[in-house]
């Protein structure tokens, strides 16, 4: 902060007042609250946000996950057909080369 007469005296210099040289003024008590009250919504509505993407990231996993679960589900369910497939097929070359007068 500079020294007082050397503040008077440079507003007279450059015509202005002190209180110019000083800077900007400082808010006042009510504009400080309106302020406080716009970042309190700015922040709600970014919660809100938040919430949000975040339920529909569990929604995108949760169908994901169910996908490929029900994948593996039909991977385990077709490798038993073509096993039980390939014991019948088995069954049925035996079954052919026996010869036809043995039992």
């Amino acid at each position: 902060m500079p020294d007082a007469e050397l503040l008077i005296r440079l507003a007279e210099e450059l015509d202005t007042t002190p209180a110019a040289l000083l800077g900007p003024e400082l808010p006042q008590a009510a504009e400080a609250d309106r302020v406080a009250e716009q970042l309190g919504r700015i922040n709600e509505q970014l919660a809100i946000k938040n919430r949000r993407a975040r339920r529909i990231w569990k929604i995108v996993a949760g169908v994901l996950i169910g996908a490929v679960v029900i994948q593996l589900l039909l991977l385990l369910l077709s490798m038993a057909s073509f096993r039980s497939f390939q014991t019948e097929a088995e069954s049925t070359v035996q079954a052919q080369e026996l010869p036809l007068g043995e039992p």
